[in-house]
């Protein structure tokens, strides 16, 4: 019985410290210092509006970010373009262009008379290094040992109350 209990109890720290060791924090370059070397980044934003997603994790080098990233690739898709898919905020995510082909589009670099020029996502994973300078946004995982803390004195209690009610139990 008491081999279960302590399963249980293993099993629910572990649960816990894995949910709640880690938050996801965004910064805005431009107005809050970008994090420290150690914060491990997940997605950036560079100021042309493209988006990086890192395959595993981003890390701050000096003045620039590197990591391995899925680096998206750039398409030209001849204009006019037969319709326009937009999301509430504005940003572009789908052309379909006068031939009937559809685009997915992860951000719009130029608009021309003659021609779209998109980023198209899912491109191949790549080695970056891209500099501070370049970057607005940054989304970041960042270890939170208060939050950890406070997570798994409930859990500790809890399960050193029925450990003695079990003692208790047993002794009389």
């Amino acid at each position: 019985m008491l081999r279960k209990a302590n399963g249980l109890f293993t099993l629910a720290v572990f649960i816990l410290m894995s949910l709640s060791c880690t938050t996801v924090k965004t910064v805005d370059v431009r107005t809050a210092p970008p994090p420290g070397h150690r914060a491990r980044i997940i997605r950036l934003v560079k100021a042309s509006g493209e988006s990086v997603v890192f395959s595993g994790v981003g890390r701050v080098d000096g003045s620039a970010i590197t990591g391995k990233a899925v680096v998206s690739v750039q398409e030209r898709v001849p204009a006019p373009v037969a319709s326009v898919k937009v999301r509430a905020d504005g940003s572009v995510y789908e052309i379909v262009d006068r031939d009937g082909r559809i685009h997915p589009v992860s951000g719009v670099l130029s608009k021309g008379e003659n021609e779209w020029t998109i980023l198209v996502p899912g491109g191949t994973v790549q080695s970056v290094s891209i500099p501070l300078s370049e970057v607005v946004l940054i989304e970041y995982r960042k270890t939170d040992a208060a939050l950890t803390i406070l997570a798994i004195t409930p859990v500790v209690a809890l399960a050193l109350l029925i450990w003695g009610l079990i003692i208790y139990s047993n002794n009389i």
